[in-house]
């Protein structure tokens, strides 16, 4: 009876505690500089993972294209990549996919600081598809 006691609570440690590793790159505020692309990126970039915008109907392409790219900010990435030009439709919701990535030439602490993390800008680069 105590071993089936000690493998369940070890059992819930094991499932609801985690190695929390700290993020590669430090998270950016809503807003930061990001470049987008459509196809691959351009230049070096470390990928980070994938992000995810979903809006409704009445929020414009843009305004959900930086959604996206604050999920990027989120991440501590300056770049995102693989995203569709046109967003899809689920149900009454535009959805817009893309990659997370950083650029290899730049360090984490440049690319936080100073008023180039509040430009709301959007860099979009045509890929060639």
């Amino acid at each position: 009876m105590k071993w089936l006691i000690f493998g369940s609570i070890s059992v819930l440690f094991f499932a609801c505690g985690g190695d929390e590793r700290p993020s590669r790159y430090p998270a950016r505020e809503p807003g930061c500089a990001v470049q987008l692309y459509y196809g691959a990126p351009q230049g070096r970039t470390v990928n980070i993972g994938p992000v995810s915008a979903s809006c409704t109907e009445d929020v414009s392409d843009a305004d959900c294209l930086r959604t996206l790219q604050d999920q990027v900010c989120k991440l501590g990435g300056d770049v995102v990549w693989g995203v569709d030009e046109k967003p899809k439709m689920e149900l009454d919701h535009k959805k817009f996919n893309g990659r997370a990535a950083h650029t290899r030439d730049s360090s984490p602490a440049s690319s936080s600081s100073g008023a180039a993390s509040w430009s709301s800008s959007v860099t979009v680069i045509d890929g060639g598809m």
